[in-house]
């Protein structure tokens, strides 16, 4: 079985699979549990044939979720977003009046220090 692949895979699933420790010792996830830990968050890997099809998976969403590292709108105009969030997830406008009708949103934006 190809360690290459599950270690690509891991990091495409956001895993890190090397890392430096509290002390400065280098540190590597082994195999078997990079599996585990895998097939835990839905991609399977514990054959070639799982991971190359987790490898697909992954990227398939990825690509169809994946929201750039900038996006840009006129000033005053809407900006779609519905190719990378489900239906009825709630807007920041909603959280904002949200919380402005909370009492301690109410209190901190009358509080007025002498």
């Amino acid at each position: 079985m190809s360690e290459a692949n599950l270690e690509i895979l891991a990091g495409r699933a956001g895993l890190a699979v090397d890392w430096i420790d509290a002390n400065g010792r280098p540190q590597r996830v082994k195999p078997d549990a990079l599996r585990a830990v895998l097939k835990g968050l839905g991609h399977p890997a514990d054959s070639d044939a799982e991971i190359d099809a987790s490898l697909r998976d992954l990227e398939q969403v990825q690509q169809d979720k994946h929201l750039p590292p900038l996006l840009t709108v006129d000033s005053g105009e809407g900006l779609d977003l519905a190719r990378y969030f489900a239906a009825r997830t709630p807007s920041a406008g909603s959280a904002s009046r949200r919380a402005k009708s909370s009492n301690y949103a109410s209190t901190a934006t009358r509080y007025c220090p002498a």
